[in-house]
């Protein structure tokens, strides 16, 4: 059977009489995509905000949102609309430590100048949410 590059047949379980034809293009469509919009969750043993990898991978994978469990007890919710420089993010991080914040005050310094000049959103969780 001859088919179009977008369309191919999906293997049927034995007794169907049948081949499903999957349309591809609207798989990979942005309409079919929000339909199973994704949301990931991980931990951070160090109890750091998201990196810049995190912050990146959800605009790479195109993920709805993003949520970092820390063991110190924190909940941070993140999404990208935008892809950041490492180089960047990394240049402002050590501007704060140089001003004297340690590591994950800098980190939470930078992600909100982030938030301010980025399609990016970030925030803690609090008691106030629940």
């Amino acid at each position: 059977m001859k088919m179009d590059s977008i369309l191919e047949i999906e293997e049927q379980r034995p007794g169907r009489n049948k081949g499903t034809l999957v349309d591809h293009t609207y798989i990979n469509s942005g309409f079919y995509r929000r339909k199973f919009d994704l949301i990931t969750i991980h931990s951070h043993p160090d109890s750091f905000p998201p990196s810049i990898n995190d912050i990146n991978a959800n605009f790479d994978h195109n993920y709805m949102l993003g949520i970092v469990i820390c063991h110190d007890g924190k909940v941070y919710l993140y999404s990208a609309d935008e892809n950041i420089d490492a180089s960047y993010y990394n240049m402002v991080v050590e501007r704060f430590l140089k001003q004297g914040y340690n590591k994950k005050e800098a980190q939470l310094a930078t992600l909100q100048r982030l938030k301010e000049n980025f399609a990016i959103t970030f925030r803690e969780v609090t008691d106030y949410d629940i």
